[in-house]
């Protein structure tokens, strides 16, 4: 009897090692990361992600519950600079029509804080990496012979796209 009760938790403990190497191996991080990106790039849908991750919904669901609490911050924050540098690259033009003499130190503010907005700005060339990358999962899918993922992504990966390009104004 309590042979059969430490062979029982002997296999309990080795299938929580199995669960504990499975979460930190690099293909599950791999494939977390590519989730994460569709969710940044506008896939809300957890069945949606779950079926292209071939994971749990529940898993995903866990994932993006974490992305929430990490970006919701970020994005607050970001939101909030990006308003207060506009109001302050106002204020400076306004001062600047208001005393033209002043010009030298309202320049270099002004060239500050168009600087900083450029800076925040997503480039061409982050788009273009986003389009490679869905392209590249597409690509993925063909040759891996993963129908189900191609029929869920493919049809989408032009909309996904043209989403990106326009949000960001790329």
């Amino acid at each position: 009897m309590k042979e059969d009760l430490t062979t029982k938790g002997t296999k309990k403990h080795e299938k929580n090692n199995i669960v504990k190497n499975l979460k930190h191996s690099k293909k599950e991080i791999e494939i977390k990361e590519r989730m994460r990106l569709l969710w940044l790039g506008g896939e809300k849908d957890p069945q949606v992600l779950a079926v292209m991750a071939q994971r749990a919904q529940s898993t995903v669901y866990r994932w993006m519950k974490e992305w929430e609490r990490k970006y919701s911050d970020q994005t607050k924050l970001l939101e909030e600079i990006k308003v207060n540098v506009g109001k302050a690259l106002n204020e400076a033009l306004k001062r600047f029509s208001e005393n033209p003499e002043d010009a030298p130190a309202l320049q270099s503010v002004v060239s500050l804080l168009k600087q900083f907005q450029q800076s925040n700005e997503p480039s061409k060339q982050w788009n273009d990496h986003l389009i490679k990358f869905l392209d590249l999962e597409v690509m993925y899918c063909i040759e891996t012979n993963n129908d189900v993922l191609l029929k869920a992504f493919q049809p989408e990966v032009e909309d996904l796209a043209e989403y990106i390009r326009r949000k960001n104004n790329g």
